[in-house]
């Protein structure tokens, strides 16, 4: 097991832990009920919990890398709302098999509406909590992942296609461009497509690769010429034909590194 599968199995068991210690106190405290029993509707409270946290957040780590931030709104309203329902449908079934003494007898009583709306705002806090978690693990993985050594030079970038993954060489690439959820690797012999994103590019590549545009992200080693058209952009022409208009931002951009 990796240090980070350790790391992420310590943090698992040391918020179950706290959950099932604060879950006894409240249930001792506010349902007078003793040791035991507090301790047994503590664990079913934090066991369902646990379970579909760990869906939640295999569920999660493909929107956040996978999908656009935007059309991920409406997804995390529509699952924040499963996610509280899931849980409170599955404490309740299970209290209704303890209160059948685990037998095979079901004896389930709903949530009064207070208890409910209870149940339902604390999943829904969560959700939030495992949202704002995994988005802040999955940044600080992508940064420690982009990490490199500034003496060593990368000369070849890794693209999935299918179930291949091919070396392409860095200097061959023409130009990177944004595609929605995409970013299209343009070299002389075939376009790849691939699931990075253009800012972890711009971070990666060396510094022949010029961010002209939101969208475009050129090598200038490629750039044979550029030209004016208007409003203080340009028209960037490149090998194979390739043509990138640019921002005005990256137009300013392109002129100060020209001498």
């Amino acid at each position: 097991m990796t240090y980070l599968k350790q790391l992420s199995v310590q943090i698992g068991v040391s918020v179950s832990a706290f959950f099932l210690f604060a879950y006894t106190l409240l249930f001792m405290l506010s349902n007078n009920l003793s040791f035991i029993s507090a301790f047994i509707g503590a664990f079913i409270n934090t066991a369902t919990l646990l379970f579909w946290s760990i869906g939640a957040i295999a569920i999660l780590k493909r929107l956040i890398n996978h999908v656009h931030f935007w059309k991920q709104v409406p997804l995390h309203i529509l699952l924040s709302f499963l996610f509280s329902m899931l849980w409170y449908f599955s404490i309740t079934v299970i209290f209704g098999w303890k209160n059948g003494n685990f037998m095979g007898a079901f004896s389930v009583e709903p949530f009064s509406t207070v208890a409910f709306i209870w149940q339902f705002f604390q999943g829904l806090v969560i959700y939030l909590l495992l949202l704002s978690v995994t988005i802040s693990w999955q940044n600080w993985l992508s940064s420690q992942s982009q990490k490199k050594d500034p003496h060593q030079n990368i000369s070849k970038l890794l693209v999935k296609e299918g179930e291949e993954i091919l070396a392409v060489p860095i200097d061959s690439i023409i130009c990177i461009s944004g595609a929605g959820d995409y970013s299209e690797i343009v070299t002389p012999e075939k376009t790849y497509l691939t699931r990075k994103r253009l800012n972890e590019f711009e971070k990666l590549l060396p510094s022949e690769f010029i961010r002209v545009h939101r969208s475009h992200l050129i090598n200038i080693n490629k750039m044979t010429k550029a030209q004016p058209i208007g409003g203080g952009r340009l028209r960037i022409y490149q090998q194979n034909n390739v043509t990138v208009d640019t921002s005005r931002t990256g137009s300013r951009l392109l002129r100060d590194v020209a001498s």
